[in-house]
């Protein structure tokens, strides 16, 4: 269909700030959404209608689009979408908005996945531990890997498993990275800096949503 053209040309194609705004005015919801969060990711506020618009539908793209409304400097939507989300009985509801958190700028982010982290489902707290390992390597996601810190020691396996594995992995990525070079005084010369300690593993939630071991 043309419509899946158009979507394809334009998660492929790099455009201007002009070319994105034309986009606004598309027939197809898909096409003027994307439009619209590519034209914000530019800072550009002609995206700023589009979005309220994508916050008032609801679901999660709302929760990107009122991310994006913050990100631009506006005030967005209160109560926030993803708080509805994560109140859903729908299992597979409160997965979609842990996934669309991770769109979130980790100031906002680590809001949403601290409450998402005590959900009484595991595959819900296993996606929150892959939100997290992502928005830990953002600048400001600290609190991200105090979170992922946390879910490895989670009362369900699966969940402490993946999220050792994935404390794991950042570890071996960050002792496989050269050490960056300290700026020398005057007269002195460089030396390499300490490496980085890793964090002490921070002490289990005990949220009365998931079950103690």
């Amino acid at each position: 269909p043309e419509e899946e053209v158009r979507l394809a040309a334009l998660e492929q194609l790099t455009l201007t700030a002009d070319e994105l705004a034309a986009l606004l005015s598309d027939g197809a919801a898909s096409v003027s959404s994307l439009a619209a969060r590519k034209l914000a990711a530019l800072g550009d506020k002609r995206a700023l209608p589009a979005l309220r618009a994508q916050v008032e539908s609801g679901g999660p793209d709302a929760v990107i689009a009122n991310g994006l409304v913050a990100r631009l400097g506006e005030a967005p939507a209160e109560p926030d979408p993803v708080e509805s989300l994560l109140s859903d009985a729908d299992p597979a509801k409160r997965s979609e908005a842990v996934e669309a958190i991770g769109a979130l700028a980790p100031s906002r982010a680590k809001l949403f996945l601290g409450r998402a982290a005590r959900d009484r489902e595991p595959q819900i707290r296993l996606k929150v531990a892959e939100v997290a390992a992502e928005l830990a390597e953002q600048p400001g996601g600290g609190s991200a890997l105090t979170l992922l810190q946390r879910l490895s020691t989670d009362a369900d396996t699966s969940v402490r498993t993946r999220a050792e594995a994935l404390l794991s992995r950042r570890a071996r990525s960050k002792s496989a990275a050269p050490a960056q070079p300290s700026k020398p005084e005057a007269g002195e010369q460089t030396a390499p800096h300490a490496a980085n300690s890793k964090p002490a593993a921070a002490a289990p939630d005990g949220g009365a949503a998931a079950a103690e071991p």
